[in-house]
């Protein structure tokens, strides 16, 4: 009877066991399962990782690559237009939000789509204003061959005809609207000069002992060579041009009206880029708030901007 009791009681004790092992058995196959599943996940994320840092790189180059492309557009005398000059404004405004979004960090597939799609349709916007500039290029380039051609042909012939005249005023302003100097990259700090003469750059009026207006002339190829005058007009915060340390300050304007100046400089031009810096020695203390800058060539405004003095 004990020997009975004593073989049941050996038969559950197996049974316990085995229900045991096989449990262990199955978390362990789960824990396998989890671990190979979660080293596969790994792998597909670190994958993707790569494949996003990849397109980012691919992505910051194509926005170098419009930077670049737009910086060249600057030296067309198509910048003149209002048009041409707008849309170069807008697209670098782009090209500048686009690599702040794209520069941010911890950027999603989503999102690097979207700013893949929005590159892409600003190439086109890029590609579209370059042929509009190369167009306009030809178009000028025609007008001035057929000004040429007629003033030859006057020289021969003596024309009294209106219309003639007429046609050849229209075709002067163009030309006239293309000659004309443009002023860009420009830059406007305060300049404390050590006993040494060398220069340190400062916002704080107290330490301004001078203003530096630095600015680069772009190319173009058919202005007039030779000495050219530019007036640099500085503005105060009080909305009062700062007079110059010499000259009588002023000079007239291409419509007869007369402008005020700050500094006057000659400058040699020779058709290509050429840098300007001036300078203006205070005769008082500079007051804190915004100085505006613009400058003058050829009797017009070829460029302008503006700095805070604190």
């Amino acid at each position: 009877m004990i020997t009975t009791e004593n073989q049941e009681k050996d038969k559950k004790s197996k049974l316990f066991l085995y229900i045991v092992i096989a449990a262990l058995l199955i978390t362990n196959g789960l824990l396998l399962y989890q671990y190979y599943k979660g080293k596969e996940d790994n792998q597909q994320l670190t994958t993707q990782n790569s494949t996003l840092n990849d397109d980012q790189t691919r992505l910051n180059a194509d926005l170098d690559n419009l930077t670049m492309e737009l910086e060249q557009t600057k030296s067309s005398v198509m910048q003149r237009d209002d048009q041409i000059s707008q849309l170069q404004t807008d697209l670098e405004s782009k090209v500048t939000e686009l690599r702040k979004q794209l520069n941010k960090g911890n950027l999603s597939a989503k999102e690097v789509v979207s700013l893949k799609n929005q590159i892409t349709a600003l190439k086109q916007e890029s590609m579209s204003l370059q042929n509009k500039i190369s167009q306009l290029e030809q178009e000028l380039a025609i007008t001035t061959e057929k000004l040429t051609v007629t003033t030859q042909n006057l020289d021969n012939e003596v024309v009294n005809s209106q219309k003639l005249a007429a046609d050849i005023t229209k075709k002067e302003e163009v030309i006239s609207k293309g000659k004309q100097l443009i002023a860009d990259n420009m830059t406007i700090i305060g300049i404390k000069r050590k006993n040494s003469g060398k220069e340190v750059e400062t916002t704080r009026t107290r330490r301004v002992d001078e203003i530096k207006v630095s600015f680069r002339i772009l190319e173009n190829k058919i202005a007039n060579q030779g000495d050219k005058p530019l007036y640099v007009k500085i503005t105060g915060p009080n909305g009062v041009t700062l007079e110059p340390i010499s000259g009588d300050g002023t000079f007239s304007m291409t419509n007869g009206e007369t402008a005020k100046y700050t500094v006057m400089k000659i400058i040699d031009y020779k058709n290509g880029d050429m840098f300007v810096d001036v300078y203006h020695k205070k005769g008082s203390d500079y007051e804190a708030g915004i100085y505006t800058v613009e400058v003058f060539g050829d009797k017009v405004s070829i460029g302008k901007s503006s700095v805070t003095l604190r």
